[in-house]
């Protein structure tokens, strides 16, 4: 799901888009449950970091609600 890039320009950027079909959005749902938990399991002295397990935890959500009603979505970054 990570890839791609967006292009500066000087009067902005333009963003990257991708389409993911529903039988990408399962494998990629179980990859952020393994993301989440890898962030928490390597947080120094067992401290979490609040910001991006809060947006993990949405993006888990998410995903899982799509890949559990055979969904796709599409997403962009920019």
């Amino acid at each position: 799901m990570f890839e791609g890039q967006v292009t500066m320009t000087e009067g902005g950027w333009i963003p990257w888009a991708r389409a993911l079909a529903p039988d990408d959005v399962a494998a990629i749902a179980e990859d952020l449950v393994d993301l989440q938990r890898s962030v928490r399991d390597d947080a120094p002295n067992g401290e979490d970091n609040p910001y991006v397990l809060d947006f993990l935890q949405r993006a888990v959500e998410f995903v899982t609600l799509a890949a559990s009603s055979n969904r796709g979505f599409a997403y962009m970054i920019g």
